[in-house]
């Protein structure tokens, strides 16, 4: 165990140069296979919890343009 311990340190103790390129693919790939492989696959931004919004909630805007209509009068 101690063997495979000092191979390791002795492997990321090298220096080595990489192309920007190199980089940027690396990168981009370690972003591609986080996105697969997450276990959060629908994400919900924002709370829901009544901001009254006319998506998906049944609210009709003919109705609340005929409430504002009886007000004016």
């Amino acid at each position: 165990m101690k063997e495979r311990i000092e191979k390791v340190k002795d492997f990321l103790a090298d220096s080595t140069t990489i192309s920007n390129r190199e980089l940027v693919l690396a990168i981009a790939g370690g972003m591609v296979f986080g996105l697969l492989t997450s276990p959060r696959k629908f994400v919900t931004i924002g709370s829901h919890n009544g901001n009254n919004s006319p998506c998906d909630n049944g609210f009709d805007w003919e109705d609340f343009e005929d409430d504002e209509e009886e007000d004016e009068e």
